[in-house]
């Protein structure tokens, strides 16, 4: 008997390197995500879940001049692609994120009963969310999110405070990483690259990434 641990990064035959490979959730014919008899999703196959190549990347890079002032920004956009977060399914299965957060709330799962009828079966009672999110863990698709984000880099701006002769005097400053409009919850898209973890297919405990500001002055001769 062979034992898979999923999921992982693969190379499949006509798909486009690299895809992540887990278990996914139990479809019907139509696509539709199944559920049981107590309203929760089944576990399907292993199978591809998620491309992790994006349709395509794009950046943006402006200066905007207005008398002694000087204005740039540097926007990144992303857009397809997808990657598995360890992190965000863990915090879920914990109770520590924010969707867990009413816990004597009920749950009705976006799929269908094995009959072909819309699901309208509700997880209810005190343990509704770590029954629910118990059996998403066991699920990897469930934690395969679209990686598209759009990223405003860089923003800096610099002022003349004096220009005579051959002096000028400058004030700049500049702000970095300070937006992201992004898929992922709770997380930034690009803080697992380079994690040896095959161009972002994996969000592995990742650290926050910083902003950071500065403030300077520019004294030429």
């Amino acid at each position: 008997m062979q034992c898979i641990v999923t999921p992982q990064v693969r190379a499949s035959a006509g798909e486009k390197f690299p895809v992540i490979y887990g278990v996914g959730f139990k479809r019907d014919e139509n696509g539709n995500r199944l559920v049981d008899e107590n309203g929760l999703p089944i576990a399907g196959e292993a199978q591809v879940i998620g491309k992790v190549s994006p349709d395509f990347l794009m950046g943006f890079n402006t200066t905007l001049r207005l008398w002694k002032c000087t204005i740039s920004a540097v926007l990144d956009w992303k857009q397809g692609g997808q990657m598995y977060s360890r992190t965000t399914g863990l915090a879920d299965y914990y109770g520590v994120s924010k969707r867990t957060e009413n816990r004597e709330g009920t749950i009705i799962f976006d799929g269908y009963k094995t009959d072909g009828t819309k699901n309208d079966i509700a997880i209810t009672g005190a343990n509704a969310q770590q029954v629910y999110y118990s059996r998403l863990n066991d699920i990897d698709e469930s934690s395969v999110y679209d990686n598209s984000f759009i990223k405003l880099r860089e923003v800096a701006v610099n002022y003349k405070i004096l220009q005579k002769r051959s002096i000028e005097l400058s004030v700049n400053a500049f702000a970095r990483n300070i937006l992201i409009w992004a898929q992922l919850p709770d997380l930034d898209p690009e803080a697992s690259q380079g994690n040896n973890n095959m161009a972002g297919a994996f969000e592995d405990y990742s650290m926050p990434q910083t902003a950071s500001f500065g403030l300077g002055f520019n004294i030429k001769f």
